[in-house]
């Protein structure tokens, strides 16, 4: 009798205090003690510490197990975010060559952009569950991430904009495929701006437009080159923000590195 109305007590008090999840804990602190009929200050002690331990066990294991699984699933989503842009850059650099595409490229940027919003939450979430050194370097490589897939939504609309392709575009195409290869977590982007800096020297030689069509298509492309080259300097500004103990942790490197 006196278990009963002692479970019913302590089943009221959690459902006021909406603590449901104690429930099956304090009832089994009830049964021990009305079953032993002990209620010093020993047996509550006692009970006091089995739950502590208890308590102790399941913080650990969510902060050594459940966090690494965040963590596998942080990795994983820039692994998909890393294909996705790959993906958009092979298919703008398409574009510019005047190709078919199987889905419509700004349909695919938006998707993208909501999905690395989403993933930014997450790195907050797992910033703020977490005790390993420097966690933020997740917030900081998805805000990278989303800003870079901004960037390439002006290129888009950039490129929608070209009435007729001019014949530089087969070059700023072939470039985007080449960076394909280099929308990858551990890259310092400094080669690949290189690269970009000796397209805008070979535009600079070019033969100048005859037609005002023609100069309007070639100011756009000139345009569409000074994106790619923001979309570069964002993932620069993200290797740049790191120190050395974030370029050890996360890019297994003593220093930073070209």
């Amino acid at each position: 009798m006196a278990y009963g109305f002692l479970l019913f007590f302590v089943v009221l008090i959690a459902e006021v205090f909406e603590w449901r999840a104690t429930i099956s804990v304090n009832a089994v602190i009830a049964a021990h003690l009305v079953t032993n009929q002990d209620f010093s200050d020993n047996a509550v002690w006692n009970e006091f510490l089995l739950v502590l331990i208890g308590i102790i066990i399941a913080i650990v294991l969510n902060l050594f197990y459940a966090n690494y699984t965040h963590k596998r699933e942080i990795t994983a989503h820039m692994r998909y975010t890393e294909n996705k842009l790959q993906s958009i850059l092979g298919k703008l650099a398409a574009h510019l060559s005047n190709k078919q595409t199987e889905q419509d490229i700004g349909n695919d940027i938006n998707a993208l952009e909501k999905q690395i919003q989403n993933y930014i939450q997450d790195a907050y979430e797992y910033q703020d569950n977490t005790f390993p050194s420097h966690p933020e370097y997740y917030i900081f490589y998805f805000e990278m991430r989303y800003e870079q897939c901004r960037i390439l939504h002006n290129v888009y609309c950039e490129i929608e904009k070209i009435n007729s392709m001019p014949a530089q575009a087969d070059m700023v195409s072939e470039y985007l495929l080449y960076l394909t290869d280099y929308v990858i977590e551990i890259n310092n982007p400094d080669q690949q701006i290189e690269k970009l800096n000796k397209i805008f020297t070979k535009l600079k030689h070019e033969e100048l437009p005859k037609t005002g069509d023609e100069f309007e298509n070639r100011a756009k492309l000139y345009h569409i080159i000074l994106d790619i080259e923001d979309f570069l300097m964002y993932k620069a500004k993200f290797v740049n923000k790191l120190d050395n103990l974030q370029m050890k942790k996360y890019w297994k490197v003593p220093g930073k590195k070209g």
